[in-house]
């Protein structure tokens, strides 16, 4: 199987980046030609007019959005011990064993009846002057996830058998440590479906306080449009329908709470040869592969990200409830230790 070794940002975030600067530079060059019009009613502005108008501004305006998207399309290539991030006419490389963090700045925009969220994605390095941030133009949160499986298997790969034995021997130390010694095991994580959704319910409690706010107000507001208007007032109609949306969503989010509390895991121990999830035992050789939600993964809507464990054994998949942000505060740490239990089978473990 070849090893794929450059990868960029998704197409569909490139055409929707254009549609949104085209979108942009149209409305700047339209309301450029209207106000040359009203400023200059005779000649020239005339021609500037008709060249900048609808609909010659859209398609002016997406032409340059096209030009900058491509200009700042970045492309990372992953080569043995470094990373290469480059974009037309500019290239940095760096050490895989430079890279620090992640950075993903999300930003929530709100129109009159939708919302929707922009996300700029950079690696973080460590360099001689302290830490270097480069922004990866293109790549949304699926992009970045990809890419860093890709960065954590290069960095396995180029581990020799003394270093992996070494951690494998580590992780057996701190077990058989933390048992004779009566020592919590870092290693060990506890995640009782009981306590897993007694912090859940207490957040779902604040977001049920946001909605009998919203249905009370936007009762009151269609008790007043019934008194005091004849016609079908839409915007009213739309706010309503969100309201009783909101109300089934949460509903189901406290149905869903239930289930899952059927596959909660309970208990997980990493060692250095498998895990133990609930009463279950994996050995990593035995297990076909890993598959977790990303630790980095946010939710864009009010209602917390719930993470889960798909372990694929013996050709069947087994599921696993991990908690939410707002229930389970160790899962970074979780997703580190494993991350470092099966730096073995580096293929076998990704993130969703």
């Amino acid at each position: 199987m070849v090893q794929k070794n450059t990868y960029t940002g998704s197409v569909k975030m490139a055409v929707l980046r254009t549609i949104v600067y085209g979108l942009i530079l149209s409305g700047v060059f339209g309301a450029a030609a209207f106000l040359c019009l009203l400023v200059f009613p005779e000649g020239s502005a005339e021609i500037l007019y008709g060249v900048f108008h609808w609909p010659v501004s859209v398609f002016s305006g997406m032409l340059m959005g096209a030009a900058v998207v491509f200009f700042k399309w970045t492309t990372v290539k992953i080569t043995e011990g470094q990373i290469t991030i480059g974009r037309l006419g500019h290239q940095e490389t760096y050490l895989l064993g430079q890279y620090v963090n992640t950075s993903i700045i999300r930003k929530a925009r709100i129109g009159s009846y939708t919302k929707y969220e922009t996300v700029k994605c950079s690696l973080i390095f460590r360099v001689p002057e302290g830490t270097r941030k480069v922004r990866l133009y293109g790549f949304g949160e699926k992009d970045l996830e990809i890419l860093l499986n890709a960065m954590r298997d290069a960095k396995v790969r180029r581990m020799t058998v003394e270093e992996k034995a070494e951690v494998k021997a580590k992780y057996r130390d701190e077990a058989v440590e933390a048992l004779l010694n009566g020592k919590e095991n870092r290693n060990e994580f506890l995640l009782p479906a009981s306590d897993l959704i007694k912090k859940e319910k207490k957040c779902m409690k604040r977001i049920l306080k946001v909605v009998f706010a919203v249905l009370a107000a936007v009762g009151m507001l269609d008790v007043w449009a019934v008194r005091t208007e004849d016609s079908f007032n839409v915007r009213l109609f739309f706010l309503t329908a969100m309201a009783v949306t909101l109300v089934v969503l949460l509903l189901a989010q406290y149905v869903g709470l239930y289930l899952r509390r059927r596959i909660c895991a309970e208990k997980i121990v990493i060692d250095g040869e498998g895990m133990r999830v609930g009463g279950q035992y994996y050995s990593y050789l035995g297990i076909q592969k890993v598959r977790m939600t990303s630790p980095r993964k946010r939710s864009s809507s009010i209602f917390q990200t719930q993470r889960y464990l798909y372990i694929f054994a013996d050709d069947q998949r087994k599921k696993y409830w991990l908690g939410s942000e707002a229930s389970f505060d160790a899962y970074g740490r979780l997703c580190r230790s494993l991350e470092q239990a099966m730096v073995s089978f580096p293929d076998k473990l990704k993130y969703l």
